[in-house]
């Protein structure tokens, strides 16, 4: 009998490329960036897709935009507060509604550089992204403790490897 298993909050742009900022002198990126999907699968371990806060605001294409952009826009902070207050509840409830076998969440997966869905290296400003800000806060709030990890495009070996972390104790987790 099962009677653990993990989850990961993954970034929604991981599983679905085409919500990536992009314009006309730009390629559109498509798919999704299956080796993380087939990491996380080999490991045993669902995924919980998040909300894009930005192509919910602002559709595609769109202008890029940076951190502090975003936080400039009128709105943007107060719908990433709703998704986040959303996506926590729905978390929760999944949760504790979970029972044989019962989900556990073992992380939150994002994307490096992206002004929302960071976990370290949102642009210009560093740290995290906003509405990881915000999710990461309601999370916390509830309870939880977690893995954060950023899935870097530009060094996905290196972001593979790093998700080995999944399967360690808890000493590492993130929580406030």
């Amino acid at each position: 009998m099962i009677k653990d298993v993990k989850i990961v909050a993954v970034a929604h742009c991981i599983l679905n490329q085409c919500t990536r900022w992009w314009n006309e002198e730009k390629e559109l990126s498509k798919g999704m960036l299956f080796e993380v999907v087939k990491k996380i699968s080999d490991m045993k371990i669902g995924i919980y897709q998040l909300p894009c806060p930005e192509i919910l605001f602002l559709g595609n294409p769109r202008i890029e935009l940076t951190k502090d952009e975003y936080n400039a826009l009128v709105g943007f902070r107060e719908h990433a507060k709703k998704l986040a207050l959303k996506v926590a509840s729905e978390i929760e409830e999944l949760i504790s509604k979970s029972r044989n076998p019962k989900i556990h969440l073992s992380g939150i997966l994002g994307l490096s550089r992206s002004p929302n869905c960071s976990c370290y290296t949102a642009p210009l400003k560093g740290g995290m992204g906003i509405f990881f800000e915000e999710l990461i806060f309601e999370l916390n709030k509830r309870g939880f403790s977690f893995h954060l990890f950023d899935v870097d495009v530009k060094d996905l070996k290196r972001s593979l490897i790093d998700l080995d972390k999944l399967h360690g104790d808890n000493s590492s987790k993130f929580a406030r």
